[in-house]
């Protein structure tokens, strides 16, 4: 009962390295050149990579500040515009929630409205809409004062509604006046007077004066500006003296694309709200038709649900002459940095590049991968040539005699770091045996190669169901194999791993069955015998020339119970699966077996106690 190996194996787990050393850890030789090389790129390119960016962000931040000037007068007049609106409607508010004024004396509100409006020329309309939507509305134009009743209009009501509603002031949607062919803008504020409602203080005011700030802005280098809100409304723009045409209700002001301008038109595709974010102002870079732009963008909140967003551009090529030069110095140091690392790396590969193919070829040696792509190929350094072909004449070695030798055992040889020789030892065990039954008569019509055919097909099916499971196939004799597993320290349930591989092997055999009828083919019926206990496990053999294998009572057990299922197999049954007790104990009672007795075995004092597999 023996297995062929040159070297007996040892744990089947991975032990750990056995060098010891100042460094306990590996660098991979490739990391190392890189490393290297990286010790001479980093520092040059960082310095490189400062000194260029300095020359341009001192370029930038010139340009961009004085633009920024320009961007935060334009900004600072728009709130100088819109904010008085704010702190009159509170002065009036104000005045009614105390009692100095009565929205129910007409007259002597009236007049104190328009006292209210002549301090304020950005407010073209200023009127009062109480609960039941009846309008005393000041005109700046006619000075007027009119008493209107919109009870039945719907946009009123739904402006008393929603003002009802917030308790404080608030900006209000822009809107389109037909009358005047305007758009304004309105400042809401709420009236309460000891907690009741009494209406809603509206201001409109005209966008016109927004146009006239963003053209003074746009001066110097700058010469484009604009004010916009974030969903690509436009509210003034310095290169139209005059907003389109087309304005109405649904769309009080013109959008992006309705503004001849491709800059405008760029930024719309490309969100400007995104750009933003959390900051108030950013300045960026922009293609436009293949022409690169600085664009500087401020936000402006408080003025409505949107957010408004004021901004100037202006073409890089103010400043061409100046990054020009800072970005041929760029390419310039960038070319021959790279040109200095590539050469460093190129000459780093020719020394290790042989280092690394030795160091794969022995890696995929000790994984089993091995093969024609793990071949060293030539060097032009002697030694490392002479390293390759010695390895090479080895791995093809390899390649005929791992056939022979077992493929758990070959996977612990190669795992394994300690060269000592293993002990033989006495050690729990499982034991399996298989026989094809009637191979005499099936193989009675087959040629001599096609016997060993069919036998090369069964043995790979069973094997690694065997393989699978951690065992060891010990020896083919004939058609029947012998297998094991031991017990360890890392594994104790050998029991239970040939169990599994008996119910494995089992339903590989049906399933190649259905096949071999489905071909016309006799269908292969096969025994398995499984026995638990004590063997001799190790080394076996003559110096130069030892067997790893398993010897003892508890192999020549396994055997018989095996040659049990002659007598104990079902007709027409596929496959027969004998365990015995010991090996039912140890993997547990609850498996559908049933025991078929106590059985005395051939050559072998005593009796055990056999179970078949339903």
């Amino acid at each position: 009962m023996q297995t062929e190996t040159a070297q007996a194996p040892g744990s089947p787990s991975e032990p750990a390295d056995h060098r010891a050393g100042f460094f306990t850890w590996r660098v991979p030789l490739n990391v190392g050149i890189i490393g290297l090389a990286a010790l001479i790129l980093i520092p040059a390119a960082v310095v490189l990579y400062l000194g260029i960016a300095t020359a341009r962000q001192n370029t930038f931040q010139m340009l961009e500040g004085r633009a920024s000037e320009y961007l935060d007068h334009a900004v600072d007049r728009v709130l100088h515009n819109l904010k008085p609106v704010e702190t009159q409607s509170s002065y009036v508010v104000d005045a009614v929630v105390t009692g100095r004024v009565n929205p129910s004396d007409k007259a002597g509100f009236s007049d104190f409205l328009r006292g209210a409006l002549a301090s304020l020329p950005q407010v073209h309309d200023l009127a009062f809409i109480d609960t039941d939507l009846h309008v005393l509305r000041i005109n700046r134009e006619s000075g007027m004062a009119s008493h209107l009743d919109w009870a039945n209009d719907p946009q009123t009501r739904e402006i008393v509604d929603r003002a009802a509603t917030h308790p404080d002031p608030y900006w209000g949607e822009f809107f389109y006046v037909e009358r005047t062919g305007r758009t304004m803008l309105n400042y809401r504020a709420p009236v309460r007077r000891n907690g009741k409602f009494l209406g809603v203080l509206v201001s409109a005011v005209a966008l016109d004066d927004l146009g006239n700030y963003v053209t003074a802005a746009a001066k110097g280098p700058v010469r484009n500006a604009f004010i916009i809100t974030e969903k690509g409304q436009v509210l003034a723009h310095s290169g139209t003296e005059e907003l389109p045409a087309g304005a109405s209700d649904q769309r009080p002001l013109p959008t992006l694309p309705q503004i001849s301008d491709p800059v405008l038109s760029t930024l719309g595709t490309m969100g400007l709200t995104r750009w933003l974010g959390t900051s108030d102002m950013v300045a960026r870079i922009v293609q436009v038709q293949g022409e690169p732009y600085m664009v500087i963008v401020r936000s402006i909140s408080g003025f409505g649900e949107q957010q408004w967003l004021a901004g100037l551009y202006f073409p890089m090529a103010l400043i061409e002459g100046q990054l020009g030069r800072i970005n041929r110095l760029a390419i310039s140091g960038s070319i021959i940095l790279i040109l200095s690392v590539m050469g460093a790396l190129l000459l780093g590969r020719g020394i290790t590049r042989p280092v690394l193919q030795f160091a794969a070829a022995t890696r995929r040696l000790r994984e089993k991968t091995a093969g024609e792509s793990g071949r060293v190929e030539e060097s032009v350094f002697r030694e490392l040539d002479d390293a390759g072909t010695t390895l090479n004449a080895v791995i093809g070695a390899w390649h005929k005699i791992k056939s022979y030798i077992p493929v758990g055992l070959t996977d612990r040889f190669l795992r394994q770091n300690d060269t000592s020789a293993v002990e033989t030892e006495e050690r729990e065990i499982t034991v399996m045996f298989t026989d094809i039954a009637g191979f005499a008569s099936l193989a009675a019509d087959m040629e001599p190669t096609e016997v060993a055919s069919f036998l090369n097909e069964h043995f790979t099916l069973i094997a690694d169901a065997v393989e699978t499971e951690g065992g060891t196939v010990d020896k083919y004799i004939g058609d029947s194999m012998m297998a094991f597993w031991e017990g360890s320290d890392e594994d104790e349930n050998h029991a239970e791993h040939a169990f599994n591989t008996a119910l494995d092997i089992a339903s590989r055999i049906r399933q190649d069955n259905i096949r071999r009828r489905g071909a016309g083919l006799e269908p292969v019926r096969v025994r398995i015998g499984v026995h638990s206990g004590k063997a001799i496990v190790g080394n076996l053999g003559a110096p130069g020339h030892l067997n790893y294998t398993v010897v003892g009572d508890t192999v020549n057990a396994a055997q018989r119970v095996e040659a049990l299922g002659k007598s104990l197999a079902e007709d027409g049954q596929d496959v027969v699966v004998l365990v015995s007790r010991s090996t039912i104990e140890q993997v547990g009672m609850g498996l559908e077996t049933f025991s078929t007795g106590v059985h005395s075995l051939a050559g072998r004092y005593g009796a055990i106690e056999v179970y078949r597999l339903s």
